[in-house]
Parts: structure tokens; sequence; C-alpha cells
């Protein structure tokens, strides 16, 4: 399903004429880690040669504010990493 909805831009003339083709969006769900990650990447509305790019890693589990440090540095590390290569390899 997903590649027919990412290989079909003309069916989102069916939404109607206010929709336009927003982006992609990459999940990664990590039962054990109990970690869900969210990847978006879309043109930036008002000038599409610039990008947005929205990162969101949802822990489900109880934390403190001493772990907070360590999610932000995994969090960075990936859109530097592994979010930007595939910008890279995909232009």
């Amino acid at each position: 399903m997903g590649e027919k909805l990412l290989s079909t831009p003309g069916s989102i003339a069916e939404l109607g004429p206010k929709f336009l083709p927003g982006g992609v969006k990459f999940r990664s769900i990590d039962t054990e880690a109990k970690i869900e990650a969210n990847l978006l990447i879309e043109p930036y509305i008002h000038d599409d040669s610039f990008l947005f790019l929205d990162y969101d890693a949802q822990h489900m589990r109880s934390a403190g504010f001493e772990d907070l440090g360590g999610w932000l540095d995994e969090a960075f590390s990936f859109v530097r990493g592994p979010a930007m290569h595939i910008l890279d390899t995909e232009a």
C-alpha cells in the first residue's frame, strides 16, 4: 500500500483542490526498546527549495530528567547521520 500511495501522485486530486503532495513519513517501531520514531520530510511550503524535517521519538516507558540528555544526543545523531544521508542519496 505504501508503494501505491507514493507512486500515484495523480490520486491526490481525489482529495480535493486544496490538497498537495506533502512529503514523506518514515516510521520505526521498536517494541523491545519501547520506542516509536517518526521522520517527516517535506518541502517548505513557501519556498520548496528548502526542506522541513521533523523527527519525533516517543519513549513509552518511565524516565527521569537525567535520561533526557541521552535521548537528545540520540535524536541529533540520527538527524545528522541517517536522516541527512537519505537526503543525499535520494536527491
